[in-house]
């Protein structure tokens, strides 16, 4: 593991002579200031135990404390708000149908609970932050994905697969309870604006993965290519990344969400038989960071972190798999793992399991 080194340099000044009584108070106050702070500073992960059976994964953080995570009892299905440092658990949501997943809005006050109600039919529940269902959608479905609007919150873009493998997609507004049928070529969509949507237009066959960046305006049914040979995307409300691959060496293209190339950097990227590996990644728009993993040797990899800010990167963890990522709220904590089993330490570049099996 390669921690990060972050050196903070606090200057103070301080009045002498007349202001000694000032003084006084001031370091007392800074002193308790820094006692609280290593406290939080100390505050470590309690990992959750449960049995193995029981266990259908992390859906999403719900703050920078709790995850939710989802579980199977006699009665059905639970979701419990999770705290990650004291281990306490309290419900926030049953279903007696079994949940697939939970997902927040960009805002954290809605989730969207993913219930299989039969094999063939998918129930889609909008729940607040106190798990109550503020929308229901039912649609016929073998597998759904989904995708929030960042801009515009109440806005969720569903993609519904049936069994051979078709899709529909639909847009859902969560407050109006109305959703709109969209004929679009790919099923996997990324927003990059209030009314806009970029997907990889891919070949029928999926046997080429150069495919060019087509943006969708929802409301005029504009389409326009904005690149050519991209092999991979990723969004958010103000960062667009794409990458390209030329022998085994991957361009990430940042963009802001008018285009405007902003950095670039470049990665080793892996063909297996199946195709190119695209790794897995996470944007962290507070701090304009990006988070990808950089292939290595023995099918390891490092987990990169590059700031915009900085215009740089930095090895947080070496040599592990290349996994899905979740970012806390504040960017200072990744789920990782393909049921987000384990936490990684953003800062230290420490890998913790949040799991622990009966």
């Amino acid at each position: 593991m390669i921690k990060k080194a972050i050196t903070f340099i606090f200057v103070i000044v301080m009045l002498v002579a007349c202001q000694s009584e000032k003084t006084n108070d001031s370091n007392k106050a800074q002193k308790q200031h820094e006692g609280e702070k290593v406290v939080i500073e100390q505050e470590e992960i309690q990992p959750l135990t449960i049995e193995q059976s029981a266990f259908h994964g992390i859906g999403d953080w719900y703050d920078d404390h709790h995850v939710l995570v989802i579980k199977e009892d006699k009665q059905g299905f639970v979701i419990d708000k999770y705290n990650i440092y004291t281990g306490e658990a309290e419900p926030f949501f049953y279903s007696d149908d079994k949940i697939i997943s939970v997902k927040a809005n960009d805002d954290d006050k809605m989730f969207l609970v993913h219930i299989a109600s039969s094999e063939q039919e998918a129930t889609l529940l909008v729940l607040n932050r106190d798990g109550e269902i503020e929308d229901t959608f039912t649609m016929e479905s073998f597998d759904v994905q989904y995708t929030w609007n960042p801009f515009s919150t109440d806005e969720v873009f569903i993609t519904s697969f049936l069994e051979d493998w078709t899709f529909h997609l639909f847009l859902r507004n969560t407050t109006t309870k109305a959703h709109q049928l969209y004929d679009l070529p790919q099923p996997f969509i990324h927003w990059i604006g209030e009314d806009e949507i970029a997907y990889l237009d891919l070949d029928d066959t999926l046997e080429n993965p150069y495919a060019p960046l087509v943006v969708l305006n929802l409301n005029t049914d504009e389409e326009r290519v904005v690149k050519d040979q991209v092999v991979g995307l990723s969004s958010s409300k103000s960062l667009i990344v794409t990458i390209e691959e030329n022998n085994g060496v991957g361009t990430y293209t940042f963009f802001n969400s008018e285009f405007k190339k902003l950095d670039k950097m470049k990665l080793p990227i892996i063909t297996e038989h199946e195709g190119l590996m695209i790794p897995y990644s996470q944007i962290d728009q507070a701090s304009q960071s990006f988070y990808t993993f950089s292939a290595g040797v023995d099918n390891q990899f490092d987990l990169i972190g590059y700031s915009l800010k900085d215009r740089k990167a930095q090895v947080i963890v070496e040599d592990m798999e290349n996994m899905p990522l979740n970012l806390s709220i504040n960017g200072k904590l990744s789920l990782v793992g393909y049921q987000f089993e384990q936490i990684i330490d953003i800062e230290e570049g420490d890998v913790i399991d949040l799991v622990n099996f009966k």
